[in-house]
């Protein structure tokens, strides 16, 4: 086997196992859940950013192809020991060489192919920093404010549309508090799951292509190995999603308690319930921090 493709296949491999363990996790695949009383889809966070459509599309986009082009680094590197241990490199590369040379009337040496390799490696990793800040942050930042201030205005006239009744039967700071928390997920919480997710997919899928072209074996591998952690994490999800639904119900409860006590100040103070009031809390930090030791 060829030093450049045992270099790729480490590389790419690397990258596979990493990101997938990193993106495929439980905790990330968990975290979109709005609330505990309804799962959330993928199509509602589709839903949520559609009025900004086509300026979160250019962005995920943007980093996608951002992404991809990380790909070209291992497999540069490897194209570089390829020539300095006198293999040769693809033909592919090989065209690119060949046609800036005759753009640039230079003879094709071993020198000038490595300043090449070397110059894409640098113009893809390094040359592109001035503009990926221009073009990835838009989803997780000016879209997801933009959607944030909409939203709350929809939820801010839902509230205010409500009969009174409704507020005799639901405690108003845990309203209070479910607002809040479903505008904070989705203003920092799923824009940089999904803008970071569907990047990584494609990234993922770029990483089977090119090891698929360097050796079919490892890609199989890889795929099985795909299937393998992606069994793992949804056998943990259920799970982890039932403590996190505990735990979202604790905490509501304490923050809503909170909110009467600080509504409430002159009446707990006139009864001389601060010390009832401190431990009845205590009792409920400590019952959310229980969940965690299930």
């Amino acid at each position: 086997m060829k030093i450049d493709r045992v270099v790729c296949v480490f590389h790419v491999a690397y990258y596979f196992i990493f990101h997938l363990v990193i993106f495929m996790t439980p905790a990330q695949m968990s975290s979109v859940s709005p609330n505990p009383v309804r799962k959330a889809h993928f199509l509602d966070l589709i839903y949520y950013f559609q009025k900004y459509r086509t300026i979160a599309f250019f962005s995920i986009l943007g980093m996608s192809i951002f992404e991809v082009l990380d790909l070209f680094v291992p497999y540069g590197i490897g194209q570089l020991l390829n020539l300095l241990s006198g293999h040769p490199i693809d033909s592919p590369l090989q065209t690119v060489i060949s046609t800036i040379a005759k753009v640039i009337n230079q003879p094709i040496t071993q020198v000038f192919s490595l300043s090449v390799i070397a110059g894409l490696i640098g113009l893809l990793s390094i040359g592109r920093a001035p503009i990926q800040p221009w073009i990835g942050p838009w989803f997780q930042w000016d879209v997801a404010l933009r959607a944030r201030r909409d939203h709350a205005q929809k939820a801010l006239e839902q509230i205010l549309t409500l009969p009174l009744e409704y507020y005799d039967e639901n405690n108003p700071g845990r309203i209070a508090s479910r607002v809040a928390k479903g505008l904070s997920n989705h203003t920092w919480s799923y824009p940089e799951v999904t803008g970071s997710l569907l990047p990584k997919f494609f990234r993922v899928v770029g990483i089977f292509g090119v090891i698929g072209l360097i050796d079919w074996r490892v890609a199989l591998l890889l795929l099985v190995s795909f299937f393998g952690i992606l069994a793992n994490s949804l056998l943990g999800l259920k799970a982890l999603a039932t403590r996190e639904e505990k735990l979202d119900r604790y905490v509501e409860n304490t923050e809503s308690r909170t909110s009467e006590i600080i509504t409430n100040i002159k009446t707990v103070k006139a009864f001389a319930t601060e010390a009832a009031e401190l431990k009845r809390q205590t009792n409920r930090l400590d019952r959310e921090l229980k969940v965690l030791d299930l």
